[in-house]
């Protein structure tokens, strides 16, 4: 996956996965109320035809520090620098990254925790040096549910190395899944292509999940335009309302444990990526 240490090594993004608990990020960036987000969220947006439950227990089975420092001395960890860019501007991302901070320490991880506006996490994210040469190893992000809903639009879980999304993670196995589904003559063979695309993503661990959030909206009932807007957009015609909430969830590692998006339509999912 990674060309550059630690994370090169799978069993490093292995321990990362085994400790992160997605309960904690949803609680840092949105408090106790659990009406605002969704934890035990896998590779895809739940509620969409590719959601599946193959090997949840990567998230929602008991957290174990003991396993993850485990596999961080079978990794052979030699001290390698870590750096976590952070956004200071967005509130629920600097959130993520400061538990991805903590779980990192707690394995005995040489941390550097770089904060910055999202505009320069954006233009250092793009950098595929190494982090001595202004590189960086994990950042925080969240897509839209229907970006991650399917195969096909899921930027965290393509693994066509230097044209993937930052990160830039190699599969072929992941690849091949991908191309199995698109290929899929009926939804039985799409389903055994997701199944497995979500447990390859437990084992070579390309990104890693952290949940899903519903960001709430609202319109006044005197607002026409929005209402008709609204209508024109679903092809329906709708009173004015509350609109429904929005979902988030995901973390990245360069190799990218990255943030993913909530449910389907109007949700979005958070998750981090590792380099």
């Amino acid at each position: 996956m990674s060309k550059y240490p630690p994370f090169d090594n799978v069993k490093m993004r292995q321990a990362v996965l085994k400790l992160a608990d997605q309960t904690a990020f949803m609680q840092a960036a949105y408090g106790d109320d659990t009406s605002t987000y969704r934890t035990g969220v896998g590779v895809f947006t739940p509620g969409s035809p590719a959601a599946t439950d193959v090997g949840l227990a990567a998230v929602t089975g008991p957290r174990s520090l003991d396993a993850a420092k485990r596999l961080v001395a079978e990794a052979g960890y030699k001290g390698e620098r870590v750096v976590i860019i952070s956004p200071t501007d967005y509130p629920w991302l600097e959130a993520f990254c400061q538990v991805t901070r903590d779980l990192l320490l707690q394995l005995g991880l040489n941390v550097d925790y770089q904060a910055s506006d999202w505009g320069t996490v954006v233009q250092r994210r793009a950098s595929k040096e190494p982090v001595d040469k202004g590189g960086w190893s994990i950042f925080c992000t969240g897509w839209e549910g229907l970006n991650t809903a399917d195969p096909g639009g899921h930027y965290p879980i393509l693994g066509n190395g230097a044209n993937a999304w930052f990160g830039w993670p190699t599969s072929p196995r992941i690849e091949q899944l991908r191309t199995d589904w698109f290929n899929a003559s009926d939804d039985a063979a799409r389903r055994r292509a997701t199944d497995a695309i979500q447990a390859a993503v437990w084992e070579e661990v390309p990104y890693v999940p952290l949940g899903q959030f519903f960001q709430p909206a609202a319109m006044r009932t005197t607002s026409r335009a929005c209402s008709t807007a609204r209508s024109r957009s679903s092809g329906t015609q709708r009173r004015d309302r509350a609109a429904p909430p929005v979902e988030v969830g995901a973390l990245s590692i360069r190799l990218h444990i990255k943030a993913c998006c909530g449910s389907v339509g109007e949700n979005t999912r958070i998750g981090f990526a590792i380099k």
